[in-house]
């Protein structure tokens, strides 16, 4: 498994070279970054796809997680809210929004 993150992230990182703001890798690598327990390289790779595209609920749901476990609660509540907004019936985030009030509380 980890011989296939590394081909991915290579592979990730020859794209970028090219296109730079490429939304689909930098996601896909921030998930990669996340999964590795990167978190500071997570976040920023999921703040560099929301200021390219504030709608893309996957990083913003992404974000929201990260978020949560950090407690930071307000500010998780806010990223899970703005992606009911887009779309109301987004698994992660209306789990995520339960886990805000849960923990919160």
């Amino acid at each position: 498994m980890a011989g296939k993150k590394t081909e991915a992230e290579a592979e990730l990182s020859r794209l970028l070279e090219e296109y730079p703001d490429h939304v689909g890798a930098l996601y896909t690598l921030a998930l990669l970054e996340g999964a590795r327990g990167r978190e500071e390289e997570h976040r920023r790779l999921l703040e560099r796809v929301l200021a390219l595209d504030p709608h893309h609920t996957g990083a913003r749901a992404a974000l929201g997680e990260l978020l949560l476990s950090k407690k930071q609660y307000a500010r998780a509540e806010k990223e899970f809210t703005t992606v009911l907004e887009e779309d109301p019936g987004d698994l992660v985030a209306l789990v995520g929004l339960g886990n805000v009030y849960q923990r919160a509380s």
